[in-house]
C-alpha cells in the first residue's frame, strides 16, 4: 500500500519466489547477472533459507531509488524475466505479497546462503518493501498511464493499432512504457471492445461477391479470355460436387447451419488445389496446427477474412473428446478461441465459413450423437483417384479464374447479380481481321461504276 493512502499499486521493489532447488555459490554470481540483465532497474538477488522447514527462497530486488517492477514480470511470458527465471531450473513459485507478509513475520529464521549480507539485514529487518512498492510512486504514474490510454484510443480510432500486442510491440524499445502497458492491459481491452462496438477501429468484412467480381476484374486479358466451364464439364470431370458445395457454402445457398466444406478422399485428387483456389479468390486466413492451442497465420493481413482453410488437418488435434463442442460452434460460425502472440485467447472467426481437407474423416470414431452434429454443420464431398480425370501430367483439370467465372455465373443464373451484356469479347487478332476485312469492303465499294 501506498504510505498515507489506501492507494495500491502493482509495482514491487522485492519479488520474493519459493524454489526447490538451490543455486549452486560458484554459480551465483552469473546466475544473478543473468536476472538482473533482464531489466535496468534491478539490483541484486538474494538466496536464502527458513530453518525452521529447510525451505529455499529467491529474493530479487529494485535498485534503491528506483520505481518498482510490474508484479508479473517474471511469471508473464511477454516479459523477459520469466524467460530467464526459467533457464536457472529452480521450480520457482512467485510468493504473493499476503504469503510473503506472513513469510517475514518468522524471519528470525532466515538464513542467508548467497548474495549481500548488508542487503538481506535490511531484507529481514524490514527497511526495503515486501510486496507492493511504497512511496516511489508519484503521481507523474497516473499521468503516464493516461497518456498510454490516450494513444491507444487514438491508434485503435484512426487505424493504427488493432490491439493491445501492437502497441506492446511499437514500444519495445521502452521499458518504462512497457510496464505501464502491461499494468493497465486490461483498461484498454475494455477501450478496444467498447471502440469496436460503436464501430470504430473495426474494418467491416468485404461482402464475398465484391471480393469475387474484384478477382475477376483484376484477371489479365490471357486469364479473361480462358473458355468458361460449365456443369457438365465439372460432372464428367469428377468435380461437380466439390464446386458446388464451395458454391453453396461460401454464397450461403445452402441450410443456415451448414457453415463448413470438408473435401476428404485419396491423395492426388486436387483437395488442397482446391483450397488453394478459394484463398486466391477470397479474403482467407488459413490455420495450422501449434503445440497446445490453434494458431493464426494471417494470407492476407490488412483484410478481416471471411473463409478459414483448414489444409490437412490433424484430426486428433482438433476434434479429439475436449475439444468437440469447440468445434462444433467454430463449424456453425461461431467463432474458435485462439492464441495470438502477447495476448489471452480471443474469440476469432466469428462468421466465417470453413473449408477443410483431409484423407479421411474422423466421424466414424466419434459417438452417434456428435457424428451426427458435425455431419449437420458440414458438406463432406469424397474425392476418389479412380474417378476424378485429370491429365498425365497431372494439371488440374479447370484453374481458378474458371472457377471464379463459374461461381460468377451461378450467381447470374439465380438472379443475386446481373447477368452479361449482349457483347462479344474478341482478341485483338480478331479485331485485326475485321478492319482488313472493312478495307476490303471499302476498297471494293470504290471500284464499282456508277
Amino acid at each position: 500500500m501506498h504510505k498515507g493512502t489506501n492507494k495500491k499499486y502493482n509495482l514491487r521493489t522485492v519479488i520474493i519466489f519459493k524454489i526447490q532447488f538451490p543455486i549452486a555459490k560458484k554459480n551465483f554470481k552469473n546466475q544473478e547477472r543473468s536476472l538482473l540483465e533482464t531489466h535496468e532497474r534491478l539490483g541484486h538477488v538474494l538466496q536464502f533459507r527458513d530453518t525452521s522447514n529447510d525451505q529455499l527462497y529467491l529474493s530479487i530486488h529494485v535498485k534503491e531509488g528506483a520505481a518498482g517492477i510490474s508484479k508479473g514480470f517474471f511469471s508473464a511470458s511477454r516479459y523477459a524475466g520469466k524467460d530467464a527465471l526459467e533457464k536457472l531450473k529452480l521450480d520457482a513459485r512467485n510468493l504473493g505479497e499476503i504469503e510473503a507478509r506472513h513469510l517475514f513475520k518468522k524471519a528470525g529464521n532466515f538464513e542467508l546462503m548467497h548474495g549481500d549480507k548488508e542487503k538481506f539485514a535490511e531484507l529481514i529487518s524490514g527497511t526495503c518493501t515486501i510486496g507492493t512498492q511504497q512511496n516511489l510512486i508519484s503521481e507523474e504514474c497516473d499521468l503516464s498511464k493516461k497518456a498510454i490510454l490516450k494513444e491507444f484510443i487514438g491508434g485503435v480510432r484512426n487505424g493504427r493499432l488493432s490491439d493491445v500486442a501492437e502497441m506492446y510491440e511499437e514500444s519495445k524499445q521502452d521499458m518504462d512504457k512497457l510496464i505501464i502497458i502491461g499494468n493497465c492491459e486490461n483498461q484498454l481491452k475494455v477501450h478496444q471492445k467498447y471502440l469496436k462496438k460503436i464501430g470504430l477501429g473495426q474494418a467491416s468484412p468485404l461482402p464475398k461477391i465484391e471480393q469475387l467480381m474484384g478477382f475477376i476484374e483484376n484477371a489479365s486479358r490471357s486469364e479473361k479470355n480462358q473458355k468458361e466451364i460449365e456443369a457438365k464439364f465439372l460432372s464428367e470431370c469428377k468435380y461437380y460436387d466439390a464446386v458446388e458445395a464451395l458454391f453453396s457454402v461460401i454464397f450461403r445457398r445452402c441450410h443456415e447451419k451448414v457453415n463448413a466444406v470438408w473435401l476428404y478422399g485419396d491423395p492426388d485428387t486436387g483437395k488442397s488445389t482446391l483450397a488453394k483456389m478459394v484463398e486466391q479468390i477470397f479474403i482467407t486466413e488459413r490455420l495450422r496446427e501449434g503445440d497446445a492451442n490453434f494458431l493464426v497465420d494471417d494470407s492476407r493481413p490488412f483484410n478481416l477474412p471471411g473463409i478459414v482453410i483448414m489444409n490437412e488437418i490433424n484430426h486428433k488435434h482438433f476434434f479429439g473428446k475436449r475439444n468437440i463442442a469447440t468445434m462444433k460452434l467454430f463449424l456453425e460460425g461461431e467463432g474458435y478461441p485462439t492464441s495470438i502472440k502477447y495476448q489471452a485467447n480471443e474469440m476469432r472467426f466469428v462468421g466465417c465459413q470453413v473449408v477443410i481437407t483431409s484423407n479421411t474423416t474422423p466421424f466414424e470414431k466419434m459417438e452417434g450423437a456428435d457424428r451426427e452434429a458435425f455431419q449437420t454443420r458440414i458438406m463432406l464431398v469424397n474425392l476418389r483417384l479412380s474417378e476424378v480425370i485429370t491429365t498425365r501430367t497431372k494439371t488440374f483439370p479447370f484453374t481458378t479464374i474458371q472457377l471464379a467465372k463459374y461461381f460468377r455465373k451461378r450467381l447470374q443464373d439465380e438472379g443475386v447479380i446481373a447477368g452479361p451484356k449482349k457483347q462479344e469479347i474478341i482478341d485483338n487478332d480478331a479485331i485485326e481481321n475485321a478492319e482488313d476485312t472493312a478495307e476490303k469492303t471499302l476498297d471494293h465499294e470504290d471500284d464499282e461504276p456508277n
